[in-house]
Parts: structure tokens; sequence; C-alpha cells
């Protein structure tokens, strides 16, 4: 798939019905695709932002007995079945042993196609932190660690600075300008209307 193909997926999955009105923005992105010429090495990044609407543990579920039997105890009667986890192949330096729900079986496919990564226990940092010192309230914490709406700010704006304006991916899009200087399609679309990730200087969303 080219980039051409994908826009128009985006758009005509937001544009809807006719009658449900296509913006005259998004009508003028579809005709600038159709004029754009194809090119084979493509790529993009696509962000799917659940805001905390994930449940990570029966998403990525321990296999090894001990880790499972963890797991089974926390989760109760929501745990997934071990026998139907399907399993994940990883190399050594892998610390756990993990599986995806038989629900996922094409997420499990495409991991194994290395199409897929998986990038866990990650979240905003002022510094490296140990529990010990967060114990002992000697850590540089991000600011309002526990607060939600502040944590999802500031994983779209690649930082720790609460009152930065932009996002990362509206920043990366400043910095690419030069490789799209003549085009109607912007570098950032949303099909969610305007947010703090794709949020940049100089570039429109």
């Amino acid at each position: 798939m080219n980039r051409r193909d994908i826009l128009k997926a985006m758009l005509l999955s937001g544009v809807g019905a006719a009658t449900y009105g296509a913006t005259a923005s998004q009508l003028r992105m579809l005709n600038a695709m159709s004029q754009q010429s194809r090119f084979d090495d493509y790529k993009a990044i696509v962000c799917i932002f659940l805001y905390g609407g994930n449940d990570s543990y029966n998403m990525l579920i321990p296999t090894d007995a001990s880790d499972y039997s963890i797991y089974a105890n926390v989760r109760q009667n929501l745990a997934i079945d071990q026998e139907s986890v399907l399993p994940l192949t990883t190399n050594s330096i892998t610390p756990y042993a993990t599986g995806l729900p038989n629900s996922m079986a094409a997420v499990e496919q495409l991991f194994h196609q290395q199409q897929l990564s998986f990038i866990t226990n990650v979240g905003p940092l002022v510094e490296p932190t140990t529990k010990s010192s967060i114990l002992a309230k000697t850590a540089n914490l991000p600011p309002q660690l526990f607060s939600h709406n502040d944590q999802q700010k500031l994983w779209m704006k690649g930082n720790n600075d609460l009152t930065q304006l932009t996002g990362w991916a509206g920043r990366m899009a400043d910095l690419l300008s030069d490789v799209n200087p003549t085009s109607s399609i912007p570098l950032n679309l949303s099909m969610a209307g305007t947010n703090v990730l794709q949020t940049a200087n100089m570039q429109p969303m």
C-alpha cells in the first residue's frame, strides 16, 4: 500500500456518507492525492491513542508457570485461560515469557513475521529512577505523576514540560517540512480532530 491509498482510506473512513458532509479541506486533499505521483518507499507512523483504555495485563500474558500463577491470582475470573494463550517466541535476552490471548491471533502473526513489536514498562521520566528513590522521596519525578490527563499530555509532548504547546509528532513535522514543501497534503493527518501530539510550530495538522 502506498501513501495515497493510506490517505484515501483514512479520509473516506472519516467522511462517511455524503449526507454527513465531507469538509472542504478533505475534498481538497482527495484532489491533491489524485494528482500525486506514486512512489514505492513510503513509510508512515500510525498512532492510535487509547486514552488509557487498554487492559495490557490481559494482552501480554505471562506464560511461565510461576508468573502465570501470579497473574491468575491478580486477575481472578478475568484471567485468560493458560491453555488458550498464544506464546510469543522471542530471543534469549527477553527476561519474561509472554503470550497473547487467542482473540489477537492476527497480532501474533504480525509479531512472528517481525512486522510488529511491543514496547512495555515505559512512561514519562525526568531522569533514571529507582523504586527506592521514589520511596525515599529523593527522585525527581514528572509533574502531576498520578494525574491521567497530565500524563497523557506528557506522552504527547514527548517531554516533562506541561506548559509546552507542541507535541513530538508536530515538532517532527516541523523538522521534516523541507521534504514536503509544495504538497497540498500536510505531513500530519488526524482522524480525531486537533490534539497535542500533532500540534506543531509551523506545520498544519
